[in-house]
């Protein structure tokens, strides 16, 4: 599958440049954004990840995304609404224009899957947004195509047909839900939540089902206890869900070396933030093959997390897309750099033979199903390198920033010493 976002200023008049948000668009060139199974976006906060993450996301998932959030009838507000929902929610009524400095940008993506019917294989989804008017607007074969999915939904409004999501968003806000989960369920599906928070909300509901189904039958996929043995000793424990006992009917952590479990929110910060996307992986190996998401989205699966758990999250990321998944992660974590050129190291430079201490096969990574982009405040550029044959992320980019510390420190050494001398 080949997939690409591409941002054009198409806004009129003798200026070259046009903002959305953080990225700067220059109108001789449009910013385009290569999509392999693993991307990383890594860059400072503000700069532009978890907008681009959101709108591939959206049309990823157009069809599911409008069906379930858009209230709407025509394309164009269709469209606004479930665009400015996924980032702010239903309630305030903010939209995607509110970022661009002026006149329109366009926005495309494009996906070609190879193993589709020539005729089929090209998908491409188009908008453009308007500043002045605040329209967020299909165009050409996409307003088509959402037209005659709204027209088909209202046709029909008693017995809505089902439309099954191709993708998964777990959303940087994890602890949230750890902590409303056992308490007060009603606030993780408040309608002032963003759209991906509320789609969250659902993974983890039909995940408890799908677990307790597995502990009824006695029958988890091998993939479970593969992800288990990833992350279960750097977490210090593992999430339940149990029907009986003292706990019966909460969400509960066990910790490694305890014999009790506790409620999950009494678990601490870097756990409640990591299960929730531990827990969403496991059972999306227990949806059937059409019904498991194609597509998923991490924000920051580093939050919180000791450096040996970050870790483990990115070797989770591995085993995803060794096992199919496409993965867009956002990210402020170097730790994830070098975790990853380690992956692609050793599939590049060591053959299927296991070693100590050394990634296994599972979690090695071709670097082909690798692209990383450094999102500067400014702009995106692609951050791989190629050094003697070995494909690497250029992680530099970040490293002058640890550089800087050492700098600093020389330089209070230096102070210290010109003042021991007055």
């Amino acid at each position: 599958m080949i997939e690409t976002l591409q941002f054009s200023n198409t806004s009129r008049g003798a200026e070259e440049t046009n903002r959305l948000g953080p990225l700067r668009l220059n109108k001789k060139t449009p910013l385009e954004i290569g999509i392999s199974p693993l991307t990383i976006f890594i860059g400072p906060q503000g700069s532009g990840k978890s907008l681009v993450s959101q709108l591939i996301y959206f049309f990823r998932d157009t069809s599911y995304l409008i069906s379930n959030y858009s209230k709407e009838s025509a394309p164009r507000d269709a469209v606004r609404e479930v665009t400015s929902g996924l980032r702010s929610g239903r309630l305030t009524g903010r939209d995607l224009t509110t970022f661009i400095s002026k006149g329109t940008v366009q926005v495309r993506y494009t996906q070609e899957n190879m193993e589709q019917p020539e005729e089929s294989r090209r998908c491409q989804k188009e908008i453009s947004l308007n500043s002045g008017d605040h329209y967020v607007t299909p165009l050409g074969q996409f307003e088509a195509e959402i037209y005659a999915l709204l027209a088909e939904r209202f046709s029909r409004p008693s017995s809505p047909g089902k439309i099954t999501p191709k993708a998964m968003f777990i959303p940087a806000e994890r602890a949230f839900f750890s902590r409303f989960l056992n308490s007060d369920s009603r606030v993780i599906s408040s309608d002032a939540l963003p759209f991906t928070m509320l789609e969250f909300s659902d993974i983890l509901a039909q995940g408890r089902d799908i677990y307790l189904e597995w502990q009824k039958q006695k029958n988890a996929p091998p993939e479970v206890n593969e992800i288990e043995s990833l992350v279960k000793s750097a977490l210090r424990g593992q999430v339940r869900y149990e029907q009986a006992g003292p706990l019966s009917g909460t969400w509960q952590w066990m910790p490694q070396d305890g014999e009790r479990p506790t409620q999950i929110e009494m678990a601490s910060s870097g756990q409640m933030e990591a299960w929730p996307m531990v827990f969403a992986a496991q059972t999306a190996f227990g949806r059937s093959d059409l019904e498991r998401p194609t597509f998923i989205h991490i924000e920051e699966p580093e939050a919180h997390l000791h450096p040996a758990a970050q870790i483990a999250m990115v070797q989770l990321l591995a085993y995803l897309v060794n096992k199919g998944f496409r993965v867009i992660a956002t990210t402020h974590s170097l730790s994830i750099l070098y975790t990853l050129n380690n992956l692609m190291a050793a599939y590049q430079m060591l053959s299927d033979k296991k070693y100590r201490n050394v990634p296994p096969n599972a979690i090695r990574l071709n670097p082909k199903d690798v692209t990383a982009y450094l999102f500067t405040g400014e702009g995106v550029k692609e951050i791989m390198s190629n050094t003697d044959g070995l494909y690497q992320i250029d992680e530099t980019q970040l490293g002058k920033f640890l550089g800087g510390l050492q700098t600093q420190l020389n330089q209070i050494i230096a102070c210290a010493t010109y003042q021991e001398k007055k």
